[in-house]
């Protein structure tokens, strides 16, 4: 089998939307990148800092992290040609940033399946998976998957800019095989994640909560009193807190998934139909799919006390760090004057 290596960039769609009227916002790409790089770092440094998630949950997190921080870098790298209008790098970038976008698009969806996986079996079995199990099926998806986009992107898969929504893409007419394989391996993860998420949250509603406690009899003793013991926390109440936290990053997960609905749909009518997709449409659904490198934050992260507490605790020792630093500068400073007053 031999493979044309013919994957010349192109600026596709320019002969018929004229520059003028192209939807592209870079306002909404710099806003996008800045807080997919600023949120995602500090998960990571956060997952470092202190263990702020379950074995498997940290090993599926940190990953989400990890390619939403490496999308929003490859964010910023679109600001300039989104003002320009057109590719103005070297082709060979533009098939680097076309692979890192399946690449770490697909590879989301497969940690987000994979968090999905362990809440089901922690729901039924009241143990997830193993850290080790959860670590050695990450490498695998993340070598494997990046290792399908290298070998498209080397051998032949035609990469051209899109200046509507402002990205290299891979050509998805010229090899079935490669469409076929790429929708498959994200729409997999995406229904994985989606069917689990569904189960858990079945579970969680049809919960029976603790009969109502019967009414106490009182008994009235003549004796000394005995010293009253201080009321405990009622465990009911913790539980309920719990599931309610759970069924609305459930339900926000549902929310994320059905995202990546509007762009797909209007991808697929655009290049295997003669309907006219609105290039305002494509523009906006695909940056709001692009919305959930900063959404992963908030919900997988930012709603948990424990990454809370370790954000606060990398801010203070940054600024003891350089408090100690520049009064340190300063120490010095002074006794350099005063040793030169004393000569």
């Amino acid at each position: 089998m031999s493979f044309p290596n013919n994957s010349t960039v192109t600026n596709a769609s320019l002969e018929t939307i004229p520059e003028t009227v192209l939807p592209v916002e870079p306002g909404v790409i710099i806003t996008e990148a800045l807080l997919a790089i600023v949120g995602n770092l500090l998960v990571v440094l956060s997952s470092g800092w202190r263990q702020t998630f379950p074995p498997a949950g940290r090993i599926f997190v940190l990953s989400m992290a990890c390619s939403d921080l490496l999308l929003g870098v490859s964010f910023a790298v679109s600001i300039d040609p989104a003002e320009a209008g057109r590719w103005i790098y070297a082709d060979h970038w533009a098939k680097v940033l076309a692979t890192a976008e399946c690449s770490f698009h697909t590879l989301t969806a497969i940690a987000l399946a994979g968090l999905n996986i362990d809440r089901y079996y922690v729901l039924n079995n009241d143990v997830g998976l193993s850290g080790r199990k959860s670590k050695l099926f990450m490498f695998i998806a993340w070598i494997g998957v990046l290792s399908w986009y290298t070998f498209a992107a080397v051998y032949g898969v035609p990469v051209t800019y899109n200046p509507i929504i402002a990205r290299p893409v891979f050509d998805l007419n010229t090899f079935v095989w490669f469409t076929v394989v790429s929708f498959g391996l994200f729409a997999a993860a995406g229904i994985a994640a989606l069917f689990c998420v569904i189960l858990v949250l079945k579970a969680l509603c049809s919960h029976q909560d603790a009969p109502p406690a019967q009414p106490g009899v009182f008994h009235i003793n003549l004796g000394p009193t005995a010293p009253q013991i201080p009321p405990q926390a009622d465990p009911n109440a913790d539980d309920a807190n719990a599931r309610w936290y759970a069924k609305v990053v459930l339900l926000l997960t549902i929310g994320q998934l059905l995202l990546y609905l509007p762009y797909s749909s209007g991808l697929l009518l655009q290049e295997f139909t003669h309907v006219h997709v609105s290039p305002t449409f494509l523009f906006w659904s695909y940056w709001l799919t692009c919305f959930n490198t900063c959404f992963d934050v908030v919900v997988y992260s930012g709603l948990q006390q424990s990454f809370r507490t370790a954000v606060y605790e990398i801010a203070v020792s940054v600024i003891c760090g350089m408090y100690n630093v520049c009064c340190r500068q300063n120490r010095v400073d002074l006794e350099q004057a005063i040793q030169t007053t004393s000569l």
